[in-house]
């Protein structure tokens, strides 16, 4: 894990407008950002300003104004911020059923579902 705000409940707690989880493959490099969604809630969804969780710019909308995603998510280290925009990364929802089951499906950039990545 290499994001800051590490969720310990379920149940919501202060801002849940930002990313959920960023991992990084200690074998590979690659980054993975992860949106986790709960039975019944409901998928991706637009912001009042149409902007698409998990696209481009819903993760990363420029430093300028306080309100980059990803940059909160990695607790404003810039070399974090760097290595993640410049390398790249997957996008990856998790839906989690009642019984536990996880469903993995990638995101592409627009913020729409691609396909099943595997379930768990």
């Amino acid at each position: 894990m290499v994001h800051v705000n590490r969720h310990t409940t379920i149940d919501p707690i202060g801002d849940n407008t930002g990313i959920d989880h960023i991992f990084k493959n200690p074998e590979t490099g690659e980054y993975v950002i992860v949106e986790s969604k709960f039975h019944g809630t409901g998928g991706l969804s637009n912001l009042s300003d149409g902007t698409r969780q998990m696209s481009n710019n819903w993760i990363s909308n420029g430093l300028e104004n306080n309100t980059d995603r990803l940059w909160k998510a990695v607790g404003g280290d810039m070399s974090l911020y760097n290595d993640i925009k410049n390398n790249g990364f997957e996008r990856v929802i998790a839906y989690i059923q009642a019984d536990g089951t996880i469903n993995y499906k990638y995101v592409g950039a627009d913020g729409y579902e691609i396909n099943t990545v595997f379930d768990n």
